[in-house]
């Protein structure tokens, strides 16, 4: 069940956006039961919009002097996106005490800030709904 929480679900949503920039697109996050539903679509080599259907939200991610940046549209949240690697760092400039570290395995992301720790197992598939929707089945 989504908290509506958008300072929580992000976390869910930096873990996404680091999949795609590791070049690891997915459908949604698994943890705990729980399905994170997230569609992505590439609008240039430097630019990708999120769909976050939990908090049912825009992400904006772009690069810009050298990094790449997250803009939430929900909460109005810019934050920077560091890379180490497979390793992804999102800070927010505006609070900084606020950020996620993200690593990027082949079968989960690991999430950790100053909300705790959050393991999600990756969903290549899309959720039954969506892909009924694709192929007009009902």
């Amino acid at each position: 069940m989504p908290t509506n929480d958008p300072a929580t679900d992000l976390v869910a949503a930096c873990a996404c956006v680091a999949c795609y920039l590791a070049d690891r697109p997915i459908h949604g996050l698994h943890e705990a039961g729980r399905l994170h539903d997230f569609g992505g679509l590439w609008l240039s080599t430097r630019q990708l919009c999120v769909w976050d259907a939990d908090r049912a939200a825009y992400l904006h991610v772009g690069r810009s002097a050298g990094h790449w940046q997250l803009f939430d549209v929900a909460t109005g949240r810019t934050l920077r996106i560091e890379r180490t690697g497979q390793q992804f760092t999102f800070t927010d400039d505006g609070v900084p005490v606020w950020f996620e570290r993200v690593a990027v395995d082949l079968d989960e992301v690991h999430a950790s800030g100053p909300d705790g720790e959050h393991c999600y197992v990756l969903s290549h598939e899309p959720p039954p709904s969506r892909a009924a929707a694709r192929t007009g089945a009902r």
